[in-house]
């Protein structure tokens, strides 16, 4: 026996959705604020990041297993800083 289709009223379902979730627009109060700490986030992390490589693949005596490690760490940091951060801003 085939199941019959389940008719939603779509006007419980949005203000449902909206009573849970919220409004898809954020206030200004709220969006600004969260775009000035990302960049912020992002400009640190980058400045700090690029840094922390440049020191470590310049200086010869840096050149260990746990200098490569932090290296490494630096690069997956930045990894993640262009792809998790740079999409929200644009």
């Amino acid at each position: 026996m085939p199941c019959s289709p389940i008719h939603y009223d779509l006007e419980n379902i949005t203000s449902y959705v909206t009573n849970v979730m919220g409004s898809r627009c954020q206030s200004d109060a709220i969006w600004i604020p969260t775009v000035i700490t990302y960049s912020i986030i992002f400009i640190v992390g980058t400045v700090g990041n690029i840094c922390t490589c440049l020191v470590i693949i310049r200086n010869k005596s840096m050149h260990t297993h746990t200098n490569y490690y932090l290296l490494s760490l630096a690069l997956s940091d930045l990894l993640v800083l262009f792809l998790g951060i740079v999409p929200f801003l644009l």
